[in-house]
C-alpha cells in the first residue's frame, strides 16, 4: 500500500518559509507531509489547510466546488442533482427567489 501525501497550507501566513511543528519545512506557505499523526495535528489546529495530493474528487465535490466558486451557499445535505439545480439557476440569473 503506498503511502499517501497531503499539502498543508498556512491560511494565516501564506508566504511562510521555515520549519514548523515535527521538523516540517515550509516553502511559500506549502509543504508535503507523508505522517498521518502530523497531518492530524494540522488538521486540529486552526490557521492551516490540509488536503490529500492525488485525491480524486467525486462529482458531489466537484460541483460543491463550482458552487463555491460562483458564490452560492449550498446546504451540506444537497444531493448533486440539487448542486447542479443551483448552479444552472445561478448562470441563469434566477437565484430562486
Amino acid at each position: 500500500m503506498a503511502n499517501k501525501k497531503y499539502k498543508v497550507t498556512v491560511e494565516i501566513n501564506p508566504g511562510f518559509c521555515g520549519v514548523d511543528v515535527g521538523g516540517i519545512q515550509f516553502a511559500n506557505g506549502e509543504a508535503e507531509v507523508a505522517d498521518t499523526r502530523l497531518i492530524s495535528w494540522f488538521e486540529e489546529h486552526d490557521g492551516y489547510a490540509v488536503e490529500e495530493i492525488g485525491a480524486k474528487k467525486t462529482p458531489k465535490e466537484l460541483l460543491a466546488d463550482e458552487a463555491a466558486a460562483l458564490g452560492i451557499d449550498v446546504p451540506g445535505k444537497a444531493t448533486a442533482v440539487e448542486i447542479e439545480a443551483l448552479i444552472a439557476a445561478a448562470k441563469s440569473g434566477n437565484n430562486g427567489e
